[in-house]
């Protein structure tokens, strides 16, 4: 049973009761301070007896811990370095070309100036006889004749005519050339006409009869020389048929 030992008092104003309990193996002592109201329990090390070691207790339960919070992105990584070109492929299969069908024909120009004259060539000495190249027939039919070509270069043609009864107006020749000789023989059997200055044909085409028209019989001959750089009424510069003989 606890017994009180000693009661005494520090300075008048606190107050120690101590009192020696013995219990189980070992005895221990209470100290009571009623100044600071505090309590110790002493134990006599004499008599403390060791006892054997208990049992391992239970493992306790897995703590389970917080997840963290994600931490900042960090910075851009460096770029890498560029691939290598890979190889050229194969060449694709060709297709089939398709030709499309052939347009319709376009309609005719209109015929040109006579192209600039050519250089003069050198005089040459006649030895013997001259001959002239005779071209095609002129076919007279029942229209005015306007730019006739004669670009063949021949000297000497036959106007002809399918019957005795067509007499047209003849108003311009193509193919002149500074210096060419022309002559022209009407056997058609009826009187034709040669115009001069006739508007219906090119400039450079026309006719110079020094007459406004110059009538050709059947059987008669008319000769042009073709002349570049004359002057007509004042002005230089022109192209003409001249004539130069009518028998």
């Amino acid at each position: 049973m606890p017994i009180e030992t000693n009661v005494f008092s520090n300075n008048g104003d606190r107050r120690i009761n101590v009192i020696n309990t013995r219990g189980g193996n070992y005895n221990y002592y209470d100290e009571i301070d009623s100044r600071y109201d505090r309590y110790n329990r002493y134990y006599d090390p004499r008599d403390i007896f060791l006892g054997n070691t208990g049992p391992t207790g239970c493992t306790g339960a897995p703590g389970i811990g917080y997840t963290g919070t994600m931490g900042p992105t960090g910075e851009k990584g460096l770029d890498g370095l560029q691939g290598e070109m890979g190889p050229t492929g194969p060449p694709g299969e060709g297709g089939d070309a398709y030709t499309g069908p052939t347009g319709p024909k376009g309609s005719s120009g209109e015929i040109g100036d006579t192209g600039a004259t050519g250089p003069q060539g050198q005089n040459g000495n006649l030895t013997g006889n001259v001959v002239l190249n005779e071209g095609p027939n002129i076919m007279i039919g029942t229209q005015d004749i306007n730019n006739y070509n004669l670009t063949d270069g021949y000297s000497y043609y036959k106007m002809k005519s399918s019957d005795d009864e067509n007499s047209v107006s003849i108003c311009g020749f193509m193919g002149g050339i500074n210096g060419r000789l022309l002559i022209v023989y009407n056997d058609t059997g009826v009187n034709q006409t040669f115009v001069q200055e006739a508007t219906t044909s090119l400039v450079s085409n026309r006719f110079l009869l020094r007459t406004p028209n110059q009538v050709i019989h059947d059987g008669q001959t008319i000769t042009f020389l073709y002349m570049t750089g004359i002057t007509i009424n004042g002005v230089s510069g022109q192209n003409r048929w001249v004539v130069i003989s009518l028998i």
